[in-house]
């Protein structure tokens, strides 16, 4: 064969190659190859290999393509041909690449690169730089591959080949982006925008100013929003939706980040019109998510939900991960709302999914998340079981952060003792120390403060309540600040101080309902009846409760309404309702019972004494506080609870007549509300051993009784100047009336003028000195309006400034102090003696200046 046609022939399986006829081809060029070997011409049979190879790789056979392109090389290289060892180089490359043969083809292409270079190819090395670039980005190696698509479009630009200088200046781009390098990707997408402008190419520039906006979204806001309303203008044709589509969600995610909710809503909706036009479910399903996302922020829950739920059932096909994150994300919400049927669903499904994925580490995350509800509803067997199964699965696989969680959650489980919860919520923080886990170190901080309380140790639980609430404040974490308010509300009841507790429950009840969380409000709610019941406000009370069983009734939470039956029972009991009480506490003493609560269930067994006890059944009354107490005694961790049973088992043994057997409980109740700084109850244990003092005859245990009695009820007085309401001032003042009836009684019986002088003087004089008058209209009005309690008493401006007369006459509604000292004409100071014993027992009582008795 001439080398004429050789060539020809060549040339023709070429153009039938161009054309598409692979088959055709190859056969044209095994003939030329034939004749080549025949001829012994080096050249033109490493010309044909290479053609032939080219063939190979279009019919998909990659071996002999493979074998056919190396032979082609060791030709071309014995010819000494190095443009065309160059070729075959790059193309054996790229058929490596294809073959997943990543290292193979590397070094083939960089030899390519490099033959292209030495022998002045310009255009050759623009190429196998462009396709070795090209190799190593599908490696990962995002670095290397930016310099080659860098040196690609300068080699094209080069030689004035601008379309394909502006693609690999596109690609280096996208590899900045890997890299993390916005500055540089945009500096990459500018010069590949504007080079596809000089072509007229307006899709790639739109795709351009995409990729711009995406790139832009960090460090330049409004500069990405520029780009990306840029590329929506160039494109308008139905073949653009894709990216058109891509652009609208981008700017959807764009302003949900800065909060222009509207604007979002907007975006979405148009992106979830173009994804459905061109069935791109993945994306579809991400805007559905973003959409519930700003559903919740909007506390719009059932369009929230929906979202969710449309973005779940896209993904659980095509990405059932993301099904599963979703499910566990809709279980939360439904969990916060209180719905725990449908929390429990979700979390079950999730299970489901993770499961068949073989993800050990999420379905311990739906058993933790399950275990939170069954802790809500009161199971706590059942909650302690998966949370100590998911804490092991996530310690097995080093899941630091989902462990630290979990073990919070254990940390609240009942029986923990305290120092177990403290245990648990150290090692917690221990977890996630230096991670950024900025809100659950809160959580875990908050949940320790509760640990404080649980022990009576309340003035030190307010100071971490109001430490973790400022940083949620801090981060705008407002609900969980409202949290913090409520419990700080709960330790300030504990401690009898009932005006900040009532202003700490109800601004943080009207948190919760201005963010719609129906079981926070019942929380509050619920303390806040306990609270009007304490201080004597009943009919508060009873309305109180009432709307807190509605709240825990639309949740579903079963320990909960237990709850509010056992403070409704004390209501009862204090209203006389004897047979209602018993019955209120029973129903939640059962309930207690069934869910495992022991503490709570023996607490209840008192309360049913505390009814006994009023109905004259003494005896009864005795041994049910007995029984209660071998629970309660167990764990130190009750001992409010249990000073508090003492008291009122002293109470029945006192009636039956066994004044010595009173005392001792008594002075083991004392002795643990001192421990616990609950000086009320302190008082109240004086108060009853002084019945006892006086319920055995004899002048010195009538004065011991009055020693004991006056200076504790001088102190519980002092307490109902802390009220501003003076519903609960005259309610408190009711009681001590009654108690106070028993030191005149003493006194008469003692034929003690002195004393009784004094008493009738203090009580006459008790309240005309207590009124703060203030000049300031403003400073008095704000103290009175500083609580949010709906039942607050309203006051005119003129009532704080019309002068003594009228502020005396207003002085119910006015803020009080206690009483001043008063002193008799002779200089004696009335009930001296007590005075100094309320501050020398209690504390010092802060009181006005000393009022002369004329």
């Amino acid at each position: 064969m001439t080398p004429e046609t050789a060539s020809s022939e060549i040339s023709a399986g070429v153009r039938l190659l161009e054309e598409g006829r692979a088959r055709d081809g190859l056969h044209v060029l095994e003939q030329a190859l034939a004749g080549c070997e025949q001829a012994g011409d080096v050249r033109r049979i490493a010309l044909c290999l290479r053609w032939v190879g080219a063939a190979h790789a279009e019919l998909g056979s990659t071996e002999m393509s493979i074998r056919s392109l190396r032979q082609a090389i060791v030709n071309s290289s014995s010819a000494d041909d190095v443009p065309l060892e160059a070729d075959c180089r790059g193309l054996l490359g790229l058929v490596l690449f294809d073959g997943g043969r990543n290292e193979d083809a590397v070094e083939q292409l960089r030899h390519a690169c490099a033959l292209s270079e030495s022998c002045g190819d310009t255009e050759s090395e623009a190429y196998c730089s462009s396709s070795l670039a090209e190799v190593y980005e599908a490696m990962n190696c995002s670095e290397p591959a930016r310099m080659l698509y860098r040196l690609a479009a300068e080699l094209f630009w080069s030689v004035h080949h601008a379309a394909d200088s502006a693609e690999n200046r596109e690609s280096a781009g996208l590899c900045s982006i890997d890299l993390g390098e916005a500055e540089a990707a945009r500096d990459d997408f500018g010069l590949a925008c504007e080079l596809y402008a000089r072509e007229g190419d307006d899709l790639a520039v739109a795709r351009c100013r995409f990729l711009l906006g995406v790139c832009s979204v960090e460090d330049d806001p409004a500069g990405a929003e520029r780009n990306l309303k840029a590329a929506i203008d160039y494109l308008g044709a139905p073949e653009h939706a894709e990216l058109e589509g891509d652009c609208w969600e981008q700017l959807g995610d764009l302003y949900l980040d800065a909060q222009r909710v509207d604007e979002s809503f907007t975006a979405f909706e148009n992106a979830l019109a173009l994804h459905a036009e061109t069935g791109r479910a993945v994306r579809s399903a991400h805007c559905y998510k973003q959409v519930g996302r700003l559903h919740a922020h909007s506390r719009s829950v059932g369009p929230a939900v929906e979202s969710f739920e449309a973005a779940r059932n896209l993904y659980v096909d095509v990405d059932p991960g993301e099904a599963v994150d979703l499910d566990i994300m809709l279980g939360r919400i439904f969990e916060d709302l209180g719905q725990y049927p449908a929390a429990i669903s979700s979390y079950t499904r999730a299970r489901r999914t993770s499961t068949q994925l073989d993800d050990p580490v999420a379905t311990a995350l739906c058993d933790m998340n399950t275990g939170t509800v069954r802790m809500h509803l009161g199971e706590h067997d059942t909650a302690r079981a998966l949370l100590v199964s998911a804490a092991d699965t996530f310690a097995r696989y080093e899941a630091r952060v989902e462990e630290a969680q979990c073990l919070r959650y254990l940390s609240s489980v009942q029986p923990s003792t305290t120092q177990e919860s403290a245990e648990m919520l150290a090692k917690s923080l221990r977890l996630i120390d230096g991670l950024g886990e900025v809100e659950l170190e809160l959580d875990c901080r908050q949940d320790l403060a509760l640990v404080q309380f649980v022990r009576g140790n309340y003035e030190r639980a307010v100071g971490e309540y109001e430490s973790v609430r400022e940083a949620f404040l801090g981060l705008e974490m407002h609900e969980k600040a409202g949290l913090c308010l409520q419990s700080v509300g709960m330790c300030l009841m504990s401690m009898g101080r009932y005006e900040k507790s009532e202003r700490a429950l109800t601004e943080s009840r009207a948190v919760f309902v201005r963010h719609e969380i129906p079981a926070a409000v019942a929380v509050s709610d619920g303390h806040l009846g306990q609270l009007y019941l304490d201080t004597g406000r009943f009919d508060d009370s009873e309305h109180a409760f009432r709307r807190a069983r509605q709240g825990f009734e639309s949740v579903g939470a079963t320990d909960r309404l237990a709850m509010i039956d056992q403070n409704l029972g004390g209501l009862y009991l204090a209203r006389d309702d004897l047979d209602a009480a018993e019955l209120s506490f029973s129903r939640a003493h059962e309930q207690f019972a069934r869910l495992g609560d022991s503490a709570r269930s023996a607490v209840c067994q008192c309360n049913i004494g505390a009814a006994v006890f009023k109905k004259g059944q003494f005896a009864r009354a005795s041994s049910l506080i007995g029984r209660a107490l071998i629970h309660l005694e167990r764990d130190p961790d009750h001992r409010r609870l249990v000073a508090w049973a003492h008291r009122n088992r002293a109470c029945a043994e006192l009636m039956l007549g066994n004044s010595e057997q009173s005392l001792v409980f008594l002075g083991s109740a004392r002795r643990m509300s001192k421990e616990l700084d609950a000086l009320i109850d302190v008082a109240k244990c004086d108060f009853l051993a002084a019945l006892c003092q006086a319920s055995v005859p004899g002048h010195d245990r009538l004065r011991a009784a009055v020693d004991l009695a006056l200076p504790a009820l001088l102190y519980l007085d002092a307490q109902r100047f802390q009220f501003v309401s003076a519903t609960a001032r005259k309610s408190w003042s009711t009681t001590m009336s009654l108690w106070n009836s028993h030191v005149f009684t003493w006194a008469h019986e003692l034929g003690d003028a002195t004393l009784l002088t004094d008493l009738i003087e203090s009580a006459i004089n008790s309240g005309t000195h207590v009124s703060e008058v203030s000049s300031d209209a403003h400073a008095v009005v704000s103290e009175v309006g500083g609580s949010m309690a709906e039942d607050t008493v309203t006051l005119d401006i003129a009532d704080a400034v019309a002068g003594v007369a009228r502020t005396l006459i207003a002085g119910a509604v006015l803020p009080m102090r206690p009483p001043p000292r008063l002193s008799m004409p002779s200089g004696r100071i009335v009930l001296g003696q007590f005075l100094q014993s309320v501050d020398t027992r209690y504390g010092l009582v802060v009181r006005p200046a000393t009022v002369n008795i004329a």
